[in-house]
């Protein structure tokens, strides 16, 4: 509440615009016209209220004019005190204290969220780099294990003819594949 729940003990709810029934009868505007949110209204401020008379329907020198102005005296001279600027300035300072202990719960907990996406950021690449590196040492161990296959067929293909067959293929240095006949003397392999 902008004034604060102390302000309540100073505050009369004053009814305008009420018909001649009403005006005359307050008990009619209660029972027939207040709903939950008015009710618990009038409760919050003391159960003070009255209702201000039209004055195109009751003359000042009227008996309900006179009856309900006596009631909204009433509730005014029953008050205990003012609401005062200091009171209303202690109501300021509570609420500022409120609206930063407010501010700094929740960049406390922005703080915290960033930290926790942050290292939740982290695992996640941390894991996509190991899955990476997994199927690169996957993928180079099936490239030696081919390379190895490769090789013992021709050492068993070398070893049961004792010669090497015209087809037969050799890597240069250089990276050139060449036919084993094609071979010449200081052809580095």
């Amino acid at each position: 509440m902008f004034l604060g729940n102390e302000s309540l003990q100073y505050m009369i709810s004053i009814f305008s615009h009420c018909n001649k029934k009403q005006t005359e009868n307050p008990d009619h505007l209660k029972n027939s016209s207040w709903n939950k949110t008015i009710k618990a209204f009038v409760n919050s401020v003391g159960s003070r209220w009255a209702i201000s008379p039209n004055p195109d329907m009751f003359p000042s020198d009227s008996l309900v004019h006179q009856q309900r102005l006596k009631e909204i005296h009433e509730h005014i001279i029953s008050m205990d005190g003012v609401y005062t600027t200091a009171i209303l300035e202690n109501v300021r300072k509570e609420q500022e204290k409120n609206a930063r202990i407010a501010r700094e719960a929740e960049e406390k907990l922005r703080k915290e969220y960033e930290e926790l996406k942050r290292r939740e950021g982290e695992a996640i690449a941390k894991a996509k780099f190991e899955e990476l590196k997994a199927e690169d040492e996957k993928k180079a161990k099936e490239k030696c294990e081919e390379e190895i296959k490769n090789l013992k067929k021709q050492v068993n293909e070398l070893s049961s003819g004792g010669c090497f067959g015209l087809e037969t293929q050799v890597k240069l240095e250089s990276g050139r594949i060449i036919q084993m006949s094609e071979l010449q003397t200081g052809d580095r392999t």
